[in-house]
């Protein structure tokens, strides 16, 4: 019964008595958020960043994936908040502000490739569970959003997941990045 196996409707009328409830409430539908990769790449450069263009997504989050002494992270920080300052608010239909957004992020972004950095970004997908609320009832139990995260890592930095794992590099160039069917090397 509790793995939802039992579909004989005498059991199910039985229990539901026994309880006091519905047959429908003792069926139960799970919605599990999932979230998927969309697409990974590395940006080490300004012209990269800016061809990337703002695309239609929900939300970002930036994140510094490389270890700074305090006063180093403060400035890094700052440039930070200088490239990614109003991003959020500038809308697909105003190329004029994406324009001069641009333009005011060139030289904090220059100075952070200077330093060796790249930005590792990660485009995914997530599933929000929408929930039914007194008098608000969503048209579906989910939403789709998209989110793109930006990790500030070494140019010519890599990460393992386990032990046993490859080496990546956050470079598209690293085979470990690539498809098994592929022929990159």
């Amino acid at each position: 019964m509790e793995k939802d196996l039992t579909r004989n409707p005498e059991t199910l009328h039985a229990v539901a008595a026994a309880f006091d409830v519905t047959v429908d409430s003792l069926r139960n539908t799970w919605v599990i958020p999932e979230s998927r990769l969309l697409r990974v790449r590395s940006v080490s450069s300004y012209n990269e960043f800016i061809a990337l263009k703002k695309p239609h997504l929900h939300a970002f989050a930036k994140t510094i994936m490389v270890p700074l002494k305090d006063e180093f992270h403060r400035e890094v920080s700052d440039l930070l908040d200088q490239i990614f300052t109003d991003r959020d608010v500038i809308g697909p239909d105003e190329p004029e502000l994406w324009s001069s957004h641009t333009d005011f992020i060139k030289q904090p972004l220059e100075r952070l490739f200077d330093f060796g950095f790249s930005f590792f970004l990660l485009d995914e997908q997530r599933d929000v569970i929408l929930h039914s609320s007194g008098m608000l009832k969503p048209e579906s139990d989910h939403m789709e959003l998209k989110v793109r995260h930006f990790f500030l890592v070494q140019t010519h930095g890599c990460f393992q997941l386990n032990h046993t794992q490859p080496l990546h590099r956050f470079s598209e160039q690293c085979i470990a990045n690539f498809p098994p069917e592929t022929d990159q090397g």
